[in-house]
């Protein structure tokens, strides 16, 4: 064929029914229905999606750089600028941080990321995160690190305040021109008080302490975003992309509210919010969440009469710590690669990558440089940054992102009938919403129809741990007296309060952050975990069995018949188990009672599973019924698969207690058995 024949050559229009009868075809009896995914959202994904699937979407006309910019802020995407490499430095000593963030900064990251401890907060628990009560602190963090050319993204917690304040005294001090600091030094109230269930500082002095960042900094910092709404709580309380997505919204229009309340307007408020979004690995649909998170806000944002520019949302995002397990930890790589090229091609300004250690121990270099390495190559290997809107177009990914946009939106309007989002909390809607998909998570993991690598499937029992860091102390900081800090720091909050030229009555209702409220706001709180956390436990008790007794638990694998027969359920049986921390010991193909009897009597086990055909074990078995009834008297036996319920009858009957398939809550079912075997006992 020559060139212009194959030019020439299209391939031939297949209509969807008849793919459909084709695959049907291919299924060989089931049914159509199974090729259907159903999400913890609620959607249903289909086998195949086509031009019809789209054809309503009005979005789908919009291009990049405009309303409702789903397709992305800016009308040349990442080409020109790509998206921030924001690794978040998690010290808790200033030398330290400045050390080691210099290093990243030479080694390819472009912005400098951090956390704020928030112990100069009455009530409030430190976390590792670094403090800062004076200008001379803010000079050792970040010293040689220009921060009037390098954007920052500062988490400050429940309130920015104290660190604003420092951080303005410290520009004013080296005469640095604080309209060039770019980036976000954000607070967020909310999520505090949906991870700890307490507030113990009236929202209003925090509402107050909001509004006053946005105006001040609307004038003297016009280029620093003072309101940071993260969806982690909802996140890794195991709620859905839907309920994330409704909930950061609804913390996000409270904010709005409470500003406009103290006089600002939409145009002030909109242009000052960062959203902050963990991403999952469920990459189309973390695809999906982020591009829908750009309508719905778009949406609400007109709703409020704001102008197209104060639309546009600017998305921070941090690969889940949901996802990411305690054992096999470099299998996180690849989870934190998976999440990262989904927030890539969902559009977004900043991304943090968790490093794979971090579940372990203090992160060390080498995990933070396969991090901050981990978005280099997708911007500068994949080639992602020379792509406007990659995802855009695909009928998947667009009719997805527009269904989750209408459920998130449907339970945003849900919230707001409720009053906001502080009343819907304080009524335990938004609690419940999480909680129900959480329980559904937990079901599919303690069943292994969800699966996590190394953990409740192809458990590595004898994988060598990592080494260990020593945690630095701040021993600095521990000296600091609190009240010298504390009034260190309204100094400077009334010094941002002068030279603002507000009212000077406006520094009373600021320093009150500095006081307990005499009436904190509880809720209850969403409970923060890890997917894996269940079986990680029971992993743990058996790492501690090992260290007591010198092995691990064992677990008799008995195979019966040729290996064709048993091979499968053999696999299947020794996986079930070490996803407890439970060695399996193997036996050789056995045909006769009086070789199961051997291999029993050799072994001395408490527990035995028997791998092979139902019909063939039976067989064997009632041969010789009596004489395998004297092991049950001293042991356990399990059988890997499910017979029909006649064979199962009939396997009970000859001693078999219990059996393992695909459908057993492999969780519980291992929990039992350690505690049966002494394990639990020794391992908590």
């Amino acid at each position: 064929m020559g060139d212009h024949q194959f030019r020439d050559t299209s391939f031939e229009k297949i209509e969807y029914e008849t793919w459909k009868e084709e695959a049907t075809k291919a299924l060989k009896g089931a049914s159509f229905e199974t090729l259907f995914t159903h999400t913890y959202e609620n959607i249903t994904i289909k086998p195949l999606y086509t031009k019809e699937d789209v054809g309503s979407l009005s979005h789908l006309q919009a291009l990049p750089g405009f309303s409702p910019f789903v397709r992305g802020t800016e009308e040349d995407g990442n080409v020109l600028k790509p998206w921030y490499i924001s690794q978040q430095m998690n010290e808790d000593d200033l030398p330290t941080f400045n050390k080691n963030l210099k290093q990243e900064l030479e080694h390819g990251q472009t912005m400098i990321s951090l956390k704020i401890t928030e112990h100069h907060m009455k009530g409030m628990n430190a976390e590792s995160a670094l403090s800062f009560q004076t200008p001379n602190d803010v000079r050792r963090a970040f010293s040689s690190i220009p921060l009037t050319t390098v954007p920052i993204f500062v988490d400050a917690g429940t309130c920015s305040l104290p660190f604003l304040s420092v951080l303005y005294a410290y520009f004013k001090e080296e005469n640095l021109d604080l309209s060039l600091l770019k980036g976000t030094i954000g607070m967020d109230p909310i999520a505090t008080l949906v991870k700890t269930g307490s507030m113990q500082n009236s929202l209003t002095t925090l509402f107050d302490a909001m509004a006053f960042a946005v105006g001040w900094t609307k004038k003297k910092a016009p280029n620093i975003r003072t309101i940071l709404v993260s969806s982690e709580p909802y996140h890794n309380g195991g709620g859905s992309a839907v309920s994330e997505l409704a909930f950061t919204i609804a913390s996000a229009v409270e904010y709005v509210h409470e500003c406009m309340k103290r006089g600002l307007s939409i145009e002030d408020v909109a242009p000052k919010i960062t959203f902050s979004f963990s991403v999952g690995s469920n990459f189309f649909m973390e695809i999906a969440k982020l591009r829908a998170a750009k309508i719905v806000w778009a949406t609400i944002v007109e709703a409020f009469g704001g102008i197209p520019d104060n639309q546009k949302i600017n998305i921070h995002a941090k690969t889940s710590t949901y996802t990411k397990t305690f054992y096999d930890p470099y299998v996180n790589m690849l989870r934190s690669t998976v999440e990262a090229f989904a927030a890539a091609l969902g559009g977004v300004e900043s991304l943090h990558v968790t490093p794979f250690d971090e579940q372990r121990q203090h992160p060390t270099q080498f995990s933070r440089r396969i991090a901050r390495n981990t978005q280099l190559i997708l911007q500068q290997e994949a080639f992602l940054t020379k792509v406007i809107d990659p995802a855009g177009g695909s009928w998947y990914i667009e009719s997805l992102t527009n269904e989750l946009a209408q459920k998130a939106y449907t339970l945003f309007q849900r919230v707001e009938e409720r009053g906001g989002m502080i009343a819907a909390l304080r009524a335990g809607m938004v609690q419940d919403e999480v909680k129900r998909t959480a329980h559904q998570r937990r079901k599919y993991v303690n069943t292994r129809k969800e699966k996590i690598v190394g953990t409740n499937v192809y458990a590595n029992l004898s994988e060598s741990k990592l080494q260990k860091q020593n945690q630095h102390e701040n021993s600095l900081s521990k000296q600091i007296n609190q009240s010298s800090e504390t009034n260190n720091l309204i100094d400077f909050i009334k010094m941002m309060v002068k030279d603002s030229s507000i009212n000077n009555n406006t520094i009373d209702q600021l320093v009150k952050i500095y006081e307990l409220d005499q009436h904190p706001l509880e809720i209850e709180p969403i409970q923060q975990h890890r997917l894996s956390q269940d079986f990680e436990s029971l992993r743990q008790a058996s790492d501690r069995f090992q260290s007591i007794h010198g092995e691990r638990p064992k677990i008799g694998i008995i195979h019966i018949g040729s290996l064709t027969n048993y091979k499968k359920t053999s696999d299947f049986a020794t996986s079930f188990f070490e996803a407890g921390g439970f060695e399996g010991v193997q036996s050789e193909g056995l045909h006769t009672m009086a070789e199961i009897l051997q291999f029993c009597s050799s072994r001395k086990l408490s527990t035995y599973v028997l791998c092979g055909k139902a019909k063939e074990v039976i067989d064997l078995l009632q041969g010789d019924r009596t004489l395998f009834q004297s092991l049950t008297h001293v042991a356990r036996f399990y059988f890997a698969g499910k017979p029909a319920l006649e064979q199962q009858e009939v396997l009970k009957e000859t001693g078999i207690e219990r059996f393992i398939h695909q459908a057993s809550d492999c969780y519980e079912e291992l929990k039992k058995l350690q505690q049966e075997m002494g394990v639990a006992d020794d391992g908590f």
